[in-house]
């Protein structure tokens, strides 16, 4: 389960002034509902559970729905930057945010609520929300004005709430600071009670005695220039856990519903190289409001699509693929789904159809019960408007599309649409008289062919020396005494490509090119790839639209010695709709999910960062 924790809510300044930046509120104005680019609703099918301890004894996790004509805005404005742009002008907007308020009450839902005036309309200034006349915060540490960076464009949101404090005298989260109440003052004494865990104070609630009730509603807080504006919602309906509440009544094989799934389509871009499917999903209001419960308890609910070629009796599971339920349009990457070195054979429909699945807790506590859907009514889509493989050598087909292996490749650079993620060839081992290299195994290949020859040019016709086909093998990984007929000489380099190899001779995926020295000269080689600080774990968490400058740079072998710099250090993502990384290394983080960013050396050697987009 992917949930938001929350450690605290107090919005400072340095956070929501990174949020805003650039943006220098001279003026405000209240704006109507009617000028969002979706009808304004409340949160709607709110559902909240304990976590029951782990991390703290009053956490919380909160489920929320948003209307799908929001979603279907907030999907489309994440993915395209000039439809969100001009939709906004549109409206006489540069921007639009969107915020989530929680508010919470035990035992009383008349009176025990702990929203007040500073949460509202004109108390967005151009910090946050929550803070009085003289810019002092008056949230307390359970009081939630959430800038809504983590708010997904999908059906169901859900994020942690309610996380308990230290109640010691030192922390003024527990006493508060003279303007910002603490816990201490927004509870009441017969509410909760301190308890000793590993020697330490724990808040603890006892929800056998208590109910704690929670509502939701949206803020949409837009800019035009110098002016801000604030559209709220009105508050959703109260869900509640606790002594009052209503048990949970899960899902059976003969209840569970089935994906309703249609207007399937093939998408214009490429996911990694390989085509993307696009489908609508029909989501009913009594299936939102379900899934909410599911994942406020700690469950989980997504969807899975298969596909196979038409007449195959095996499906295969999509994976690259939307799995979060939302209404609308949803993608699918066919990655895995390989015939011959192609998605299917030409004129060969493929078949789509879903199922859902959902994990079931009465309780967090519960580890679940899994159950999946029936499943859903088959699609078809013609294989034949697939993208041909990878462009190599000179036998091409009608589109001028290379084809097949051939001796030569007469380039001396990169081939059009190779990668390095996907073979990752790279140095091996190294001397004087013989080098090694290695790559990935790559899904569908029946053996890999590998090209190289000696770097420099050809002294009769000063071309660069062509890569020759060495060989032809089938594990990952080969070693040459000669290359090209020729000795492996010491202190020279050498470049390569590899080739993975289907069927029938056609290209799957083609490596970048790599260059390697052998020893006993004056040169060396790269011997690690190395990142800023904050990215050397390698591991990156960005929210979306910010960016971060990767900085990468190669230790080498032998200090002593250089490295003759065939080209620079080079970058890709595996996943530009969710990060992109320009030839420099700065990363620009796109949409909410993970990819991984590859910062590799010319012998291949490299340093592998995920990026977990909020």
């Amino acid at each position: 389960m992917n949930v938001k924790r929350i450690t605290s809510v107090l919005m400072s300044l340095c956070l929501l002034a990174t949020l805003f930046v650039g943006v220098s509120v001279a003026g405000k104005a209240e704006a109507a509902a009617s000028d969002l680019p979706f009808k304004l609703a409340a949160p709607s099918n709110v559902s909240v559970s304990w976590l029951e301890g782990g991390d703290s004894l009053t956490t919380m996790n909160l489920a929320w729905s948003m209307a799908d004509d929001q979603a279907t805005y907030m999907s489309k404005a994440n993915d395209d930057e000039d439809y969100k742009k001009t939709t906004l002008n549109a409206l006489g907007y540069d921007n639009l945010y969107v915020n989530i308020d929680v508010d919470w009450a035990i035992d009383d839902k008349v009176n025990g609520w702990h929203h007040t005036k500073y949460w509202d309309y004109p108390y967005i200034n151009q910090f946050t929300n929550g803070s009085d006349e003289n810019g002092n915060t008056t949230l307390g540490p359970w009081d939630v004005v959430e800038d809504g960076n983590d708010v997904g464009a999908k059906t169901t949101n859900e994020m942690w709430i309610l996380r308990g404090v230290s109640p010691k005298d030192d922390n003024t989260d527990w006493v508060g600071d003279g303007h910002n109440p603490g816990l201490k003052n927004q509870l009441k004494s017969d509410q909760y009670e301190i308890k000793k865990v590993d020697g330490e104070p724990t808040l603890t609630i006892d929800f056998s005695k208590h109910t704690v009730y929670v509502r939701v509603r949206w803020c949409f807080v837009t800019d035009k220039e110098d002016t801000r504006t604030a559209i709220f919602s009105d508050w959703s309906e109260t869900a509640a856990y606790g002594k009052d509440t209503a048990g949970f009544k899960p899902y059976t094989p003969e209840t569970m519903p089935i994906p309703q799934i249609s207007n399937l389509a093939l998408a214009e871009e490429l996911s990694n190289d390989y085509p993307v499917v696009t489908y609508d999903l029909a989501v009913p209001d009594e299936l939102t409001a379900k899934i909410t419960e599911i994942k406020a308890r700690g469950g989980d609910f997504r969807i899975y699509i298969y596909a196979k070629p038409y007449g195959a009796t095996d499906w295969t599971e999509l994976q690259n693929a939307d799995f979060e339920i939302k209404p609308g349009n949803l993608t699918a990457s066919l990655q895995h789904l390989i015939v011959d070195g192609q998605p299917a054979k030409k004129d060969t429909p493929i078949e789509f159809r879903a199922r859902y699945y959902a994990n079931q807790k009465t309780s967090v506590s519960d580890p679940g019960t899994d159950i999946y859907s029936e499943w859903s009514n088959v699609l078809k889509l013609n294989a034949d408007l697939f993208p041909k493989p990878t462009e190599i050598g000179t036998d091409t087909d009608e589109t001028g599309a290379y084809r097949y292996l051939t001796e030569v490749i007469e380039s001396d650079n990169d081939i059009k649409n190779s990668t390095f993620g996907t073979l990752q060839a790279r140095q091996n081992s190294v001397s004087t008289k013989s080098l090694s290299l290695k790559w990935n195994k790559v899904s569908g290949a029946t053996k890999y062919a590998v090209y190289g020859n000696k770097c420099g040019k050809n002294p009769v016709t000063g071309n660069f020396n062509t890569y020759q086909k060495l060989s032809e093998v089938t594990n990952t990984s080969v070693s040459y005494t000669q290359v090209n007929g020729q000795d492996v000489l010491s202190g020279n380099y050498y470049k390569f490509i590899v080739v993975a190899v289907g069927s029938d001779n056609k290209i799957l995926k083609a490596s970048k090119t790599i260059h390697i020295a052998t020893t006993g000269g004056t040169y060396t080689n790269p011997k690690a790839v190395t990142v800023a600080k904050k990215a050397n774990k390698g591991k990156l968490t960005l929210k979306k639209g910010k960016s971060f400058a990767l900085k990468a740079q190669y230790t080498k072998a032998d200090k002593k010695k250089k490295v003759n710099d065939h080209r620079k250090i080079q970058y890709e993502s595996s996943n530009t709709k969710v990060a992109t990384v320009s030839s420099s290394g700065k990363i620009k983080a796109k949409k909410k999910g993970k990819a991984v960013i590859y910062a590799y050396a010319q012998n291949g050697i490299f340093k592998k960062i995920t990026v977990n987009v909020k």
